[in-house]
């Protein structure tokens, strides 16, 4: 499988993806802004203005990650509700520079393009999300890039997040025969990336310090 240095840019976050089942097609394509009739409302004491300690990686493998180029110095927590579950709210963190431009993509409550998105956890044992930036039919099987985002409390005041990303291929469970395309869903490659003796091919470490709420 060729390598996607993708990193947390472009990425394809799957909030609703697992409910409904986003294909490699596109169907119900998660990302694009959404909102509810009522607020985004999430269990967590996270949301609020983080400042970046330190931003470290590894595109060639999961040891001996180094400083990489910071993205903007500040990421923000807010509850928003995804673009093709409106009726759902999600805990997400977004990349931003003035503490000013944070508050606005908090309050703005847009899928967050560039950043995370946590799908469950809670503020004792720690959140997990995912992101799937590559996912495509190969003949009768699939081929996906999972991205698996596991967020922990190292202090009262401080996260870390780690992301590792997974190269993994698999068959889908509906779809694809002999002669036929695979269909190739988001859900299907996050169950195969999760599977033991899956081997992790890049690494992505962030540590960042409550500097405000919302």
């Amino acid at each position: 499988m060729t390598r996607q240095r993708t990193y947390l840019t472009n990425t394809i976050f799957i909030a609703t993806c697992l409910t409904l089942g986003c294909t490699s097609g596109g169907a119900l394509g998660c990302g694009s802004s959404g909102s509810g009739e009522e607020p985004a409302t999430v269990d967590s004491n996270l949301p609020g203005i983080y400042t970046i300690d330190s931003y470290q990686g590894n595109k060639d493998g999961c040891e001996d990650a180094a400083a990489i180029n910071l993205p903007p110095q500040r990421l923000v927590f807010y509850a928003f509700h995804p673009a093709a579950d409106p009726g759902e709210s999600r805990l997400g963190a977004a990349f931003c520079a003035a503490a000013i431009s944070c508050r606005n993509l908090a309050d703005f409550g847009a899928d967050p393009a560039q950043g995370y998105s946590f799908l469950t956890g809670d503020d004792q044992t720690g959140w997990t999300g995912y992101a799937v930036p590559v996912l495509r039919p190969m003949n009768d099987q699939c081929e996906a890039n999972v991205q698996i985002h596991t967020l922990t409390f190292p202090s009262a005041d401080t996260i870390h997040i780690e992301t590792r990303t997974v190269e993994t291929v698999f068959k889908p469970e509906l779809g694809g025969s002999t002669g036929t395309a695979a269909v190739c869903r988001v859900s299907e490659a996050i169950a195969a990336a999760n599977r033991p003796g899956q081997t992790c091919t890049e690494i992505i470490l962030l540590d960042a310090t409550r500097e405000a709420d919302l």
